[in-house]
């Protein structure tokens, strides 16, 4: 029987960062877990203990600078029609037992259709569909739109022709009813769960990121943590505000991770009170060695889930992709609020209403117990093969995981 599962994910740090303790139990159970991808996101591969299959060369065939030649829909049906061959011979050493599939990688979505290998989503967003975009991820519905009034639905039709699924853009943006997929967040802080099927739907809220319930330090001054992230969109300007905003308050502890050394540089001598990073252990600082009090950021789902894990309220600042829709559902269960600006006195009104509301940090904690008794790891491990068509179960492991 097979013991190969082959992932596709875009050479994007939040797309494989999720997967890593899910690849890392596949691998101790005795699975070869294959990762085609490009070199970028190596170390993070390196960490699940998975073999990256590297699709540099590929890549470096594609039009435009990196950040296009990875999540451009064009580049990745360029992408899809060079690595069909390469596949192909794949599958002659190497024939997987599923797909594990991140929800954004086009061409892994096709690869695994045209070659019926069956296939598990990896929603590292909140699940993306019609109901949930209209709703909540209008910069995806957006998105859809402007692709549909283009020419990609040539594009794919000339790869029906070859072999692949018959596929429309909207279906490959977004998770089908009856597409088994796994989400890393609770059924409570998923956006219009209750109006979904979720018969097909793992929800994995909880992999390691806690041990326990997260304690206060000693210390009494408010520890204010302030992440915009590591995308292309984090200029540094956010933490220029933030400063200006807290550079007098003398009674908060500031930690700001700024994603690189440049923006430390340009942020200059800073007061004592405000530390800026190019780099946080965010786990530690809102729960194992600092517990932070209030969290600033840009609505990404990493953060979003680890603030809750803590119990933090979060002031969100969102700027793209499916941060305002990640934001308007943390408001909606009261775990914190969203900015339609990033102005200095703004951000004060803000970090004094989380501070002196309770009810901020209690919800935030009630919804990280969701997250907590979720699915875990083993458990979402076990979903997944049960999810395998009876002749492609591998003997003895799923039985004894099933």
């Amino acid at each position: 029987m097979n013991s190969v599962i082959a992932v596709f994910v875009i050479p994007g740090v939040s797309h494989i960062a999720m997967l890593v303790p899910l690849l890392r139990y596949f691998g101790e159970q005795g699975y070869a877990v294959r990762v085609y991808t490009a070199s970028f996101i190596a170390s993070h591969v390196e960490k699940a203990g998975a073999e990256l299959v590297c699709l540099d060369d590929l890549y470096d065939q594609l039009e435009g600078d990196p950040y296009t030649r990875a999540t451009s829909p064009y580049a990745m049906l360029e992408l899809v029609k060079l690595m069909d061959e390469r596949f192909g011979e794949e599958l002659r050493t190497h024939p997987p037992a599923l797909a594990l599939v991140d929800a954004h990688t086009v061409w892994g979505r096709l690869l695994a259709g045209k070659y019926e290998i069956p296939v598990i989503i990896s929603s590292t967003t909140m699940i993306m569909n019609p109901l949930t975009m209209k709703k909540y991820f209008r910069y995806y519905e957006r998105s859809v739109q402007i692709m549909e009034e283009g020419d990609l639905d040539n594009k794919l039709e000339e790869l029906t022709r070859d072999g692949f699924p018959k596929r429309d853009i909207s279906s490959l943006y977004s998770v089908g009813e009856k597409e088994n997929c796994i989400v890393y967040v609770s059924k409570e802080l998923q956006p219009c769960a209750d109006r979904m099927d979720i018969s097909h739907v793992f929800f994995m809220g909880y992999a390691d990121e806690f041990k326990g319930i997260p304690v206060r330090r000693s210390s009494s001054r408010p520890l204010i943590f302030i992440s915009m992230g590591t995308s292309f969109l984090n200029t540094g300007f956010v933490f220029r505000n933030c400063v200006t905003a807290f550079k007098d308050r003398t009674e908060l502890d500031v930690v700001m991770a700024v994603s690189s050394e440049e923006i430390v540089k340009h942020l200059g001598e800073l007061p004592g009170h405000i530390r800026a990073l190019p780099f946080v252990e965010q786990k530690e600082i809102l729960a194992i060695t600092a517990k932070a009090d209030v969290v600033i950021c840009h609505g990404g789902l990493g953060t979003v889930r680890e603030s809750l894990l803590a119990g933090v309220p979060m002031i969100i600042c969102p700027r793209a992709f499916d941060q305002e829709g990640n934001a308007k559902r943390v408001e909606e269960l009261g775990a914190g609020i969203t900015l339609d600006n990033n102005r200095p006195e703004t951000l004060r009104r803000a970090v004094r209403l989380m501070l002196s509301v309770p009810s901020y940090r209690e919800n935030s904690f009630r919804i990280g117990e969701t997250l907590r008794k979720s699915g875990n790891v083993e458990e979402a491990g076990r979903w997944i093969l049960s999810c395998l068509p009876h002749t492609e179960k591998i003997s003895g492991q799923s039985e004894i995981l099933l």
